[in-house]
């Protein structure tokens, strides 16, 4: 709703003197607040008969066109419009401000009743991703990361069990950003493996989408589907955020600003999928834990290993427990002219679901030899590792941060410039006494 050019006109030219001061406070109580039930009697035949038509037309949302129309009825009416921003920048205003009594921006303020009146914490995949947050699924090359988002996308679009948990099922923008030659594989094999046909509820953006550059293209992509998308993946941040600093929380922040606008706006939920640093952590951690509300992270030793999904951080609700997931080969068909099969993977659920079976060797050697030093420094864990050829020392600290993070071993820090202590929380081993005759030396030094 806009005002036309004569009432612009009208009010910048206004007399500076208005008569009815109590006309002129209920008009602009409409215009800037919305509907009020009043006793208009008081006032002359003329302004009465405009305050309910302007009543009116906030109930249905309709100021603007009231107001034009009122104007031409009634010239003298702009003279008590309060002097304040455009229309125009009143219809730009946040969800969460309005404009004042003084004419000016203001934030809407709640009370302890309004907050009451919030809907509760629910669940698009139960107990693992809330609805209308922002969430990242992070992890190394080659640790099932987009298997894991198409297979939720697939669940979600289609409102079935994802891996025993209840789904919340609704339309799924999926933004995929990599290699779009491997999706249509991918597709073909989860469809294979459930036996299910195609769903439109699934939706495809192949090809990367800068959540900066491109904010408006999406917002607008987003608001012409009839329904609003429950779920959008967007995979990969790097690829949908090129040149961006991810450890700037400034850079990281300017870039979700967008996901979780869409939050904000539509209700969504917005599912980020992200890489690893050489570290084995996610690229600008704290910068994306200070602002998402779910982190989840997989990590697998090797191609032929199960994946271990990991709750990092579940903002307003509890952390699940670790669990693993399995991708398993289907061979789909031979191609005829060169008699090359194709295949692709989906995620199933891992016949070794325990947390401690599925901990990747070399975390599973770097723990046994901390727990045969017992409480360490890092600095000596390290060289006991290099002297039992355990680990290479540029991937030490990667896993040390995943073991900490999985809860494995404890950290504990006496503060800046201070040795930090780690010491391994689960002391079973099964190969310690292989280990030990290599470490005795190394362990009393």
């Amino acid at each position: 709703m806009t005002y036309s050019a004569n009432i612009s006109t009208a009010i910048k030219s206004r007399q500076p003197q208005v008569k009815d001061a109590q006309f002129a406070q209920a008009l602009n109580r409409i215009v800037t607040t919305g509907p009020v039930v009043e006793d208009y009697s008081q006032f002359e035949e003329w302004k009465r008969d405009a305050l309910q038509e302007l009543n009116e037309a906030a109930l249905e949302n309709r100021i603007g066109t009231a107001l034009t129309s009122l104007t031409r009825l009634y010239p003298q009416i702009a003279a008590y419009i309060a002097v304040g921003p455009d229309q125009d920048q009143v219809e730009e205003l946040p969800p969460d401000t309005r404009i004042g009594k003084r004419g000016k921006p203001v934030y809407k303020t709640l009370t302890e009743d309004d907050i009451e009146c919030f809907p509760d914490i629910s669940y698009m995949v139960s107990g693992l991703l809330q609805t209308s947050t922002v969430s990242l699924l992070f992890g190394e090359s080659n640790s099932g990361k987009t298997f894991v988002a198409l297979d939720i996308a697939e669940h979600v679009a289609r409102g079935i069990l994802w891996q025993g948990r209840r789904v919340e099922q609704g339309p799924v923008l999926y933004i995929y950003a990599e290699s779009r030659l491997g999706l249509k594989s991918r597709i073909q094999a989860w469809k294979k493996h459930h036996d299910l046909p195609s769903t439109p509820h699934l939706q495809f953006i192949t090809r990367p989408v800068q959540l900066v550059n491109d904010r408006e293209t999406l917002l607008e992509t987003i608001a012409e589907q009839e329904v609003a998308p429950a779920l959008i993946v967007v995979d990969t941040f790097s690829n949908c955020a090129v040149g961006t600093n991810q450890n700037d929380q400034a850079e990281v922040y300017r870039v979700l600003a967008t996901a979780h606008e869409i939050v904000q706006e539509y209700g969504s939920h917005v599912l980020v999928v992200h890489h690893t640093n050489k570290q084995g952590i996610a690229n600008g951690t704290q910068a994306f834990k200070n602002h998402v509300d779910t982190m989840i992270q997989l990590s697998r030793a090797d191609k032929y290993a199960p994946v271990l999904v990991h709750c990092e951080k579940q903002r307003d609700g509890e952390q699940f427990n670790d669990f693993a997931l399995q991708l398993q080969v289907v061979d789909l068909y031979v191609k005829p002219d060169t008699l090359e099969p194709i295949s692709s993977c989906v995620v199933v659920a891992s016949d070794t679901p325990d947390k401690e079976s599925v901990i990747p060797q070399t975390q599973q050697k770097m723990l046994e030899v901390l727990s045969l030093l017992g409480r360490s420094s890092c600095n000596r864990w390290q060289r006991a590792c290099e002297e039992a050829k355990v680990v290479k020392p540029t991937s030490f600290y990667k896993y040390v941060e995943s073991m900490v993070s999985s809860e494995l071993v404890s950290k504990e820090s006496e503060g800046k410039g201070k040795p930090t202590w780690y010491e391994a929380l689960d002391t079973t081993s099964t190969t310690s006494q292989l280990l030990h005759s290599e470490l005795v030396e190394v362990g009393t030094n």
